[in-house]
This record gives C-alpha cells, structure tokens and sequence, in this order.
C-alpha cells in the first residue's frame, strides 16, 4: 500500500475490535471503544511500537455495559462518551484517567454522539427526547441542556466550527436522505 505522504503503520496488534477513535491534541495517545468484550473504553499510546503499546494499552471503564464513541476534551483533560451502563444511552464525562464519571443526561431517551465545544465548557450531542433526534448543548456547569435544532429528520453526530460559532451534523432531507447541514450555535 502506499500514502501519498507517508507510509502506514500498525499501531496496535492482537485480537481487539477497536471502533471509534480519537486521538489527544498531542497526538501521543488515543481512546477508543473495543468491541472485543462489552464495548469499554481503552486508553491507547502512540509510540508505533504495536507489540509495546498493545501490552500497554490501559481500560479506562469496565462496567460491561457498553461504553462507545469516546471524544478526547480539547485541553486532553476530559472524555466525553456514550453509555448503556444506566439502561439506556446516555452521554457520560470522566476525567482522562477514566477517573469520576459522571453523567450529563439522566433522563431516560435516546443520547448519543458526543462532541466537545472548542472552549471544552459544553458537549454537543443527539437526543430523541422530544420523540426524533435533534442537536443539544450542554454545559459542564450544569442547568438544562439547550435544543439546537428542531426538524422532522434524523440528527446525528455534531461538530464544532473552530472558532465555536458554527456547528456541523449529520442529518436527512425530509426523504430521508443522509446529509450535512450547519447551524449557527447562538441563534440554534
């Protein structure tokens, strides 16, 4: 196989089912979801060494109940990531160590597909509370989350503009078509 710029590496070997990746903002370290067992979030390094950093790798949830889609905060303190663990799918933070989770959204309905504001104060995520998925905004202070958008169509993963003005996400059109769609995040 060859990169345009570059050659492609293994970084990890072994029998581990590995989905859903995000890697720190140094760029040394990643976390992601192994589907192996019961979807816990493993702490990965990144040294290109597959045989060390696979003896290296370090579970950071292990209450075998599903943890997913872990998101890296933008000052490499926090993961903000998606879980069963309560029965149903819910958005959870934990510090960097897996330390202190905790959850942001107890109500019972459907949340999922975490994302950080650039600031690191909110998570953006998908919730069918109000019967279809639409985008919210929850800060880390606490108070209600902010709905985002109000459609009719499927909403899905969100990110941030990088100045936080703007957020990009996944949606439909009203055939329900797979699309991309921007919102301004002051106005929603």
């Amino acid at each position: 196989l060859r990169l345009e710029h570059g050659e492609l590496r293994t970084l990890t070997s072994g029998v581990s089912d590995y989905r859903g990746l995000s890697v720190d903002g140094s760029g040394t370290v990643a976390v992601t979801a192994n589907y192996r067992e019961n979807s816990n979030i493993d702490l990965v390094a990144l040294t290109g060494d597959p045989a060390a950093d696979t003896r290296a790798v370090r579970t950071l949830t292990e209450d075998n109940e599903g943890d997913y889609r872990p998101m890296w905060s933008p000052d490499g303190s926090r993961i903000a990531f998606t879980s069963t663990r309560t029965g149903y799918r819910s958005i959870w933070v934990m510090n960097a160590d897996g330390s202190d989770p905790r959850e942001l959204t107890p109500q019972k309905a459907d949340h999922g597909w975490p994302g950080w504001s650039p600031d690191g104060r909110s998570v953006v995520y998908a919730s069918n509370r109000t019967g279809n998925h639409e985008i919210y905004l929850q800060s880390l202070d606490g108070g209600p989350p902010r709905r985002l958008t109000d459609t009719r169509v499927f909403n899905g993963q969100a990110s941030f503009t990088p100045d936080g003005r703007g957020l990009f996400f996944e949606s439909a059109d009203p055939a329900g078509n797979p699309i991309l769609k921007r919102a301004d995040v002051a106005s929603g």
